[in-house]
């Protein structure tokens, strides 16, 4: 089943939507939500990471600020 993850950072600020599906994070790609969870266990909050995702057919990338940790919801 498809897990979600309480991302580390603010959704708004960093611009994503509902929809939007992260295909990179911190320079690790994204295929399941314990990438990021693993990519988020040697960071601190206010460090920045660049996010890569998907909007429909377009990729973008934003620049984002970590507030704390990867919680998973279950």
């Amino acid at each position: 089943g498809v897990q979600t993850c309480a991302l580390p950072i603010s959704a708004a600020k960093a611009g994503l939507q509902v929809d939007d599906i992260i295909v990179e994070f911190a320079g690790k790609a994204v295929t399941e939500m314990e990438d990021i969870n693993n990519s988020v266990l040697d960071k601190k909050p206010n460090d920045k990471v660049k996010l890569k995702y998907k909007r429909g057919s377009e990729t973008k990338e934003v620049e984002v600020t970590l507030l704390g940790e990867c919680f998973m919801i279950r």
